[in-house]
């Protein structure tokens, strides 16, 4: 995993959990349970609940880091932070509620240990960034006027060696180098900047010339692919 761009993950996600408010609505959504359970006949607790759980369900699914490419969706995965925000939170609380249904005392045990998950990762996330920072580790800057792509070496290569990727690299390589002589870019004007370990990802900055003609033949070939 590329340590700057952990930096960046790590960031991009209490950033977003602070502009969403995700931890207080789901410490909302806790304290709506336990006033259910000690008031089981007032009716607006259960309905606070309701319409906290409607809110929460509608931040989740239009949560920005649903929508992140594959390469950041994999960092969220491999530190278990897909679990505590999005989609990914969603089908947790889902799953609370539905496999619990008539136990409010089960809902609210899983919920607040969920709570104490979201709160402690959150909090371990900004200080890994604070101390990554300290050994001058940040949040890679890209020059103005392009863009990162990442590309995903096939699984199936040895990739304990630069040797075993070496095919797939000059493949990158050349592809590049024709797409930027097509976009009307110098020879060589996309550069390797990143290697990732690991599921082995190649990261290129490319203008944003190369990289509109690249994503454009990507979408041609997809759709090519799922006609067939």
């Amino acid at each position: 995993m590329d340590a700057g761009r952990l930096v960046q993950v790590l960031s991009d996600v209490v950033a977003e959990a602070a502009a969403q408010g995700l931890i207080s609505t789901t410490g909302q959504l806790v304290t709506a349970v336990q006033n259910m359970i000690n008031q089981p006949t007032n009716q607006t607790h259960e309905q606070t609940f309701k319409n906290l759980l409607a809110q929460l369900d509608t931040s989740l699914a239009n949560y920005p880091s649903n929508s992140w490419p594959p390469t950041r969706r994999q960092i969220l995965d491999q530190t278990g932070l897909s679990q505590i925000v999005g989609i990914g939170l969603r089908k947790r609380i889902d799953g609370i509620i539905t496999a619990n249904r008539l136990l409010r005392t089960d809902v609210l045990q899983q919920l607040q240990a969920l709570h104490a998950e979201q709160q402690k990762k959150i909090i371990d996330a900004t200080q890994l960034v604070s101390q990554l920072g300290a050994f001058g580790i940040d949040q890679p800057k890209l020059p103005q006027g392009g863009a990162e792509v990442a590309f995903l070496l096939p699984g199936t290569i040895d990739t304990t060696t630069l040797r075993g990727a070496e095919k797939e690299l000059h493949f990158i390589d050349q592809l590049l180098a024709g797409l930027s002589e097509l976009s009307g870019e110098q020879s060589g004007s996309a550069k390797l900047i990143g290697l990732s370990s690991g599921s082995l990802l190649v990261y290129i900055y490319a203008s944003y010339k190369v990289t509109d003609l690249l994503l454009k033949i990507v979408e041609r070939v997809l759709g090519i692919w799922q006609k067939t």
